[in-house]
């Protein structure tokens, strides 16, 4: 029932005392009590006044219960309102924060008392704003666990009533991503219980797979730089390296008959377009492993253990457990340009096949097909980056990793179709999920990955990190002035890529197009004044837009990135230049007149094309054969004379006088490039430096007419593996 609230004085709302001008972080979110603003990763997220205080309100009382009545004497004073306007706050507050009234992350409902802010809280004080170690004052409560009320696990913090004197240790354990206490997470409902942290694994384990009676798992982890299988006991600390080599081993398999453990093989299994993987075996105690087929990934077991179900190219096949009868799955949707992994899984009665597809770059949706082919249904509808589709003890569930709230989280969704649940959120990505065959556990990998825009120095070798972000940073170009830089990054709010603009001493980050656009490679007019790049939505295109934003137009209709890629306008705005591309292989470049549509092909088919100054030559790499990373640097001349080729490499770019190519090599790492440097008549090359570490799939990276080169490092934290049980079952550690 409503009731109306006006003309008694407030009472105290019991606000936890901190400086009016600090700035409360929590979940990628900061919360400005001085500007009364909300921002994600710099971007000020609209929100209007009173929901910003309501906001203000339950974020200061973090872990209370906060009753309607207060909030609204305290937000709406003296004024004549009814609950409605409370309802209709915080459904502002969680569109905002793109959070789940049923499993929420950050507001939760308490019903008939009020609303409680469950997500961790830490503050940056007055003196050290923008500062992500900065100590909390005591009267904050930062972390506050308490007893499961509608769906929410956790227990009620101690360090709340201690935290005058150990607040300060708790809010940097945080910050650190420590589980002891203070790594919370949710769950949705009370299926699960909370996960633990699977200790004495050092390094960066990842990928874990349950053995049958799910008392130990197989996982990956390095040594001496090259990943390898390894199998722990659930209830010991020791784990056993059961395959070893200068080539990686991913993907490990528990094999249904308790025996054998599959896995592939490859030169770089993180980077599905390049190279080629191997499928073998190995017992599950170690020894020589027996070859199951030489091209294929991500392989999975059916239930029976007598087929295989693999990834080959952009198609997903099976064959039997010992590599015979090899088949292609009829049906799985095609992808222009394969940019993740599938990660095919069968059904537990072994008659579909879960796997990710993705649709425009590495960003999809979860599907299942018949084992035996036909017509696949599409689950989910986020278009966003997501992997390793497993499948419930019942078969009525797909569990799988997805940043559909913007960071990599663990969701659920009907195999009957419906919408997903949360089933773990937390500090950092949550990746690589299998479910125990009798249904009661739950393994994973955590880590933090962050996205940092950098500069380098290469005369000097001097680095220089500009914006830090969650978000994907993706293609940061220079503008011809070499004073700022644009690129294209995700709006987490709408699942959206969007361009931006910001200055070399990273300020005034700049928003160029809409949020519900999504856009992605830009590139910068002759003149410096408009970017062009690809829009993805509402409709395929090739576009135009001033760096202020505001009005843009079509430049072409239709164009995808994955076929038309590299799309770059010349000096003069008059001419296009881009690569026809077949599953991410150059088949052919085209100069196209933007005026006329009349299109010209060059003798060579180039990747990454650039115009040189003068718009006579086009610079790129020539893959002439199936595409590995390095390819022949190549100089065509516009007219569509002969193509001169100059040195082994990929992804070159031009000096500002054109004297001079810049380019990447592979070196002897897997996680970046070596930087080269080339005379553009030929002759001998020079090491410049490492770029690293990079994402694979996005190796790019730009100059400006001083020399300093732009790129984005792929920070990821050491990852660790988690375990989680069903409720009312007893532990197995």
């Amino acid at each position: 029932m409503s009731e109306r609230h006006g003309g008694n004085e407030p009472r105290d709302s019991g606000l936890v005392p901190v400086a009016p001008n600090s700035r409360l972080t929590f979940g990628g979110f900061v919360l400005d009590l001085r500007k009364h603003a909300l921002f994600h990763f710099s971007q000020r997220v609209h929100l209007t006044p009173k929901p910003i205080e309501v906001l203000e309100t339950l974020v200061l009382r973090q872990g209370e219960v906060v009753s309607k009545e207060d909030l609204l004497r305290a937000i709406w004073k003296g004024e004549f309102v009814t609950d409605n306007v409370l309802v209709q706050a915080v459904g502002e507050i969680r569109r905002a924060l793109e959070d789940d009234r049923d499993n929420p992350v950050f507001v939760q409902t308490v019903p008939r008392e009020g609303y409680r802010f469950i997500a961790p809280v830490t503050v940056e004080q007055p003196q050290a704003a923008g500062r992500q170690t900065a100590a909390a004052p005591h009267d904050l409560r930062v972390v506050s666990e308490r007893p499961a009320s509608g769906g929410v696990v956790g227990r009620r913090s101690l360090l709340v009533r201690l935290r005058h004197t150990i607040l300060a240790i708790m809010v940097l354990l945080t910050l650190l991503g420590s589980v002891y206490g203070v790594y919370r997470w949710r769950t949705s409902g009370v299926e699960w219980s909370q996960p633990g942290l699977i200790a004495h694994i050092s390094g960066s384990p990842h990928s874990p797979s349950f053995s049958p009676d799910g008392s130990r798992i197989a996982y990956v982890n390095a040594v001496d730089g090259v990943d390898q299988i390894f199998v722990r006991e659930l209830r010991q600390t020791a784990s056993i390296q059961v395959t070893s080599g200068e080539i990686p081993a991913e993907s490990p398999r528990w094999s249904p008959n308790d025996e054998q453990i599959l896995f592939a093989r490859g030169l770089d299994p993180s980077a599905p377009t390049y190279g080629r993987q191997s499928i073998w075996s190995v017992d599950t105690l170690g020894g020589p492993a027996r070859l199951i087929t030489d091209d294929g990934r991500n392989p999975a077991w059916s239930p029976d253990g007598a087929t295989i179900v693999f990834e080959r190219g952009s198609d997903i096949w099976t064959a039997n457990a010992d590599g015979g009868n090899q088949r292609p799955v009829g049906g799985v949707p095609a992808s222009e340009s394969l940019l993740a992994h599938r990660k095919p899984s069968f059904s537990p009665d072994g008659s579909w096949i879960a796997f990710f597809h993705p649709e425009t770059g590495p960003k999809g949706d979860f599907w299942i097909i018949p084992a035996q082919g036909g017509t696949a249904k599409r689950l989910t509808f986020d278009v966003c980056q997501g992997s390793k589709p497993v499948w419930t003890r019942d078969g009525k569930w797909l569990l799988f990793a997805s940043e559909r709230n913007g960071v990599s989280a663990l969701w659920r969704v009907p195999i009957t179709g419906g919408k997903p649940l949360l089933v773990f959120s937390a500090t950092g990505d949550d990746r690589d999920p299998d479910v125990s065959q009798d249904g009661r556990q739950i393994v994973f990998a955590n880590t933090r990955i962050q996205f940092v825009l950098t500069l380098l120095d290469p005369a000097t070798g001097g680095v220089r990190e500009l914006a830090q972000h969650r978000s994907n940073i993706t293609y940061p170009m220079f503008d011809p002035q070499g004073t700022r830089i644009a690129f294209f990054m995700q709006n987490r709010e709408r699942r959206t890529d969007g361009l931006y603009t910001i200055g070399l001493n990273g300020d005034d980050l700049t928003p160029v197009t809409r949020a519900e656009s999504d856009c992605t490679f830009p590139h910068w007019s002759g003149d410096g004044r408009h970017l062009y790049y690809y829009e993805l939505s509402p409709s395929h295109s090739f576009r135009k837009i001033g760096i202020d934003g505001g009005r843009n137009s079509e430049v072409v209709a239709g164009w995808k990135w994955e076929v038309n890629y590299g799309a770059r306008v010349d000096s003069q705005q008059k001419f296009i230049v881009y690569s026809e591309e077949h599953a991410a292989i150059p088949v052919r470049t085209v100069i196209r007149d933007i005026s006329t549509g009349k299109e010209r092909v060059l003798a060579k088919a180039l990747d990454d094309p650039r115009w040189s100054r003068d718009d006579r030559l086009i610079l790129g790499t020539d893959y002439t054969a199936a595409k590995p990373v390095e390819g022949q640097i190549t100089v065509c001349p516009t007219d569509g004379g002969p193509c001169r080729g100059i040195i082994r490499g990929y992804l070159p770019v031009w000096s500002t006088d054109n004297r001079f190519i810049y380019f990447l090599r592979l070196g002897g790492f897997k996680d970046g490039a070596e930087l080269w440097i080339v005379p553009a008549s030929g002759g001998e090359a020079r090491r410049l430096g490492e770029l690293r570490p990079m994402l694979p799939i996005g190796p790019f990276y730009d100059v400006s007419p001083r020399g300093e080169v732009v790129y984005v490092q792929f920070k990821t934290g050491s990852r660790e593996l988690w375990l989680a049980e069903r409720r009312g079952f007893a532990s197995r550690r």
